[in-house]
């Protein structure tokens, strides 16, 4: 049971990533008490915040990695995933993260409640 709720959390997080510019996606998927941190700008966001930003100014990933995917279940409803991205758009710097995020399922669907980011160190 765990391998086939790692991929599904997989790839609904592989799915926020490929959605970049989609706010019906996060609006979707997202739980209405939702927060998201990232490691630049204005810190935690709520959902609100995260879809406006997704329609002022939002910017497709040209390839999005992830690597050494880990799910741990916080009871029937619940579950984190953690994993390390590399993230690339055009001729930028890859963006490399070590990424949590806590799912809750409501109804029989799985719902981002919590991402978090922490930068990567670059290798330099």
């Amino acid at each position: 049971m765990t391998d086939d709720l790692t991929a599904e959390l997989t790839a609904l997080e592989k799915g926020f990533w490929e959605a970049s510019t989609d706010p019906g996606f996060f609006g979707e998927h997202l739980a209405d008490e939702a927060v998201m941190v990232f490691p630049y700008g204005v810190g935690a966001m709520d959902k609100a915040m995260v879809l406006y930003t997704i329609r002022a100014n939002a910017e497709e990933w040209a390839s999005v990695e992830f690597a050494d995917a880990r799910v741990v279940r916080l009871g029937e409803d619940a579950a984190v995933i953690t994993y390390k991205v590399t993230a690339e758009r055009n001729d930028d710097e890859p963006f490399k993260a070590f990424t949590s995020s806590t799912f809750v399922r409501r109804d029989g669907r799985w719902l981002l409640a919590f991402h978090q980011q922490t930068l990567a160190s670059t290798g330099k």
